[in-house]
């Protein structure tokens, strides 16, 4: 992995201090700690921060073409440059390194802006070309690796994260409103928002090309993948295709001149991974993290599938209880906008550990997009039969379900009774609706009483909506919630997670699950094939279970988290949230009402069963630790920086 910066004059005149660039590339030290490049021209300035992973001797970045007619920066991996660079060898194109970046520029030389198109991996690239005064930044299908823009001022520049646009002039630490609005739906801003104005995310699969000639910025999509089940293939035949496609994304993901290992949880993706690692490999370095309290804890599971495998196991126990609020604002710091996924904790802890020992880990991130392993995907399908009632019914049931809540006369029944409420509640919504309620946190009417008057001004009219309806079919609506959950949270969330929790151990993570071709094909399954019966991930279980150990296969889903809800219950932490949520705090930031927040927060150290409340315990700790993100976020990238928040 590397951390890649840049600007760029738009009208093409040279740039009047170059070294703008090189202090951008300063904020993204973790991200590359091996080495640093740079490389200025005319208009242009890139820098460049490397940790090495490929070609450890001449390897270095900014490189060019033979006739420097273009230079190109990779923060990635080009996992199919070996087929890549054989194929443009035939084409009379000569190497000068071993670097997986080399290729890009003879395959740019070849292809032109379709050279994309024929990289296999996961990255963010800027391409500079000399003699059309072109620069090109590409990302990724998947959005496995970051990449913000910004134009200001006649001036473009560009980052892997936004503290480094803090060194460029121009810019200005103003919050989105819209961004925000967007951020306490999700707990993470989506694409094509940064947190900032005038700052943002360069869509997965999207390329962007700025223009001096003409001063023209234009954004190109370059990929997509349909949601259409393949209907004339038989079960047997998807199960041999899912094997053979997975075992060679896994395969091309062992490329490396560095220690390499996995992370191993209890769930089945990282599993899958592992097994066909150690058919691979003779050795394979496995990693995961354990915790005193059981409820969270996947270390014994993780250490008899290591066991099974005969894989060199690393477990690490942590202690939620001794993370301190300054761990916390350290871990704010790599998070770079706020994101209030609270499973950031413990993915940065397995990767420290990982970090320990090897360069690059495999992980089993993509699993449950592709093959239906959320509890929610199921509840979706539930939806359609309860739209089969009668109105008039559906409305009887919440208004008994309302009634026996309040008596009290089902405590111990409260969860499931509110997530049946919840489900009538959405029966007739449209499915990308219906979709986007299993993932909200805060909605429309409740968001609008959390700010104050001048802040709701701001976002008045403006509603947080999911980029664009499912890419759904009328045959498959399930399938075709599985892949817009790939486009829109999956790189603003699940990837965003991974990539900041491991870059800021320096760790590179790769995740066969998301690869391009394995996507495809995933897409073409019928999700009758992935949930049957209320059983998840069924033709995944079914294909590789000669490879699985048994207790993995009848192991339920659990979740990657971290007992903060009762960390609130603690001193330190107590005086923390008085701290960053007290009302004096709020009041002067003019964005939110301090009452409803206030309110929340005392809600969580008194009531943190949410008793009584209409949104489960997991809501109410979310809704809190989304305030105490924004507020530590907001102390370091905002008012340290002495800019204002309007």
């Amino acid at each position: 992995m590397c951390g890649i910066a840049g600007l760029l004059n738009l009208d093409g005149g040279p740039l009047s201090d170059s070294s703008v660039a090189k202090r951008m590339g300063s904020h993204l030290r973790h991200r590359g700690p091996d080495e640093e490049g740079f490389f200025a021209g005319g208009p242009l300035s890139f820098a460049f921060r490397r940790l090495s992973i490929i070609d450890l001797a001449s390897g270095q970045q900014p490189i060019s073409n033979a006739k420097q007619s273009a230079f190109v920066m990779l923060n990635g991996e080009i996992y199919n440059f070996l087929e890549l660079r054989e194929e443009l060898k035939k084409k009379g194109y000569a190497f000068r390194t071993k670097s997986d970046t080399e290729v890009i520029v003879y395959a740019y030389e070849e292809y032109g802006l379709d050279f994309v198109k024929h990289l296999r991996g996961m990255f963010a690239i800027a391409l500079w070309d000399t003699e059309k005064k072109k620069l090109i930044l590409a990302r990724d299908r998947m959005g496995k690796k970051p990449l913000f823009y910004g134009v200001i001022g006649g001036q473009l520049a560009f980052a892997s994260e936004t503290k480094a646009f803090h060194s460029w002039p121009a810019f200005q630490a103003v919050i989105d409103p819209q961004a925000l609005h967007d951020y306490l739906t999700f707990l993470f801003v989506p694409s094509p928002r940064s947190i900032f104005k005038n700052i943002f995310k360069l869509p997965p699969a999207h390329m962007l090309i700025a223009d001096c000639q003409s001063g023209s910025v234009e954004l190109r999509r370059y990929w997509n993948v349909s949601a259409r089940p393949d209907e004339s293939r038989s079960y047997d035949h998807f199960k041999k295709r899912l094997r053979e496609i997975l075992t060679e994304a896994v395969n091309i993901r062992l490329r490396s001149d560095v220690p390499l290992g996995a992370f191993l949880s209890g769930g089945i993706d990282s599993n899958i991974v592992v097994a066909l690692m150690c058919g691979i490999l003779p050795k394979v370095e496995t990693f995961s993290i354990g915790f005193s309290d059981p409820r969270y804890d996947e270390s014994e599971a993780a250490r008899i599938s290591a066991e099974h495998f005969k894989s060199v196991h690393h477990e690490t126990i942590v202690d939620p209880h001794k993370t301190s609020p300054d761990d916390l604002r350290q871990m704010v710091w790599h998070m770079d906008e706020p994101f209030g996924d609270s499973s950031f904790i413990p993915t940065y802890w397995v990767a420290k550990s990982a970090r320990e020992k090897v360069t690059v880990a495999l992980s089993g991130d993509g699993g449950d997009e592709l093959f239906g392993g959320y509890p929610r995907y199921d509840y979706l399908r539930k939806l359609k039969q309860l739209e089969m009632l009668p109105g008039f019914v559906r409305q009887g049931a919440r208004a008994m379900i309302g009634l026996v809540r309040k008596s009290n006369a089902a405590a111990a029944w409260d969860g499931r009774l509110r997530q049946f409420d919840k489900a009538i509640a959405v029966t007739g919504l449209p499915e990308h609706q219906q979709a986007m309620s299993f993932l909200t946190f805060f909605d429309e009417a409740s968001k609008a009483e959390l700010y104050q008057d001048e802040w709701l001004e701001k976002i008045r009219g403006y509603q947080t909506e999911w980029r664009a309806e499912p890419a759904s079919t009328e045959d498959d609506p399930l399938n075709g919630y599985m892949l817009h959950e790939l486009q829109t949270s999956m790189a603003d969330d699940s990837v965003c997670k991974t990539d900041r929790a491991s870059m800021a151990c320096s760790l590179e993570v790769r995740s066969p699950f998301l690869d391009q071709e394995l996507v495809q094909f995933a897409m073409t399954i019928p999700s009758r094939y992935k949930l049957v019966g209320g059983k998840h991930k069924v033709i995944l279980k079914d294909t590789f279970q000669d490879l699985l150990p048994p207790h993995i296969l009848s192991r339920k889903k659990q979740g990657f988290e971290v007992p903060f809800g009762e960390w609130f219950q603690q001193p330190s932490w107590k005086e923390l949230l008085s701290e960053m949520l007290s009302r004096d705090r709020l009041q002067e930031q003019k964005i939110f009402d301090p009452a409803p927040i206030l309110q929340l927060r005392d809600e969580l150290i008194r009531n943190p069963a949410a008793a009584g409340l209409p949104f489960s315990p997991y809501q109410l700790r979310h809704r809190v630790w989304a305030f105490l993100i924004f507020q530590m976020w907001f102390e370091q990238f905002v008012s340290n920086k002495h800019a204002g928040a309007a």
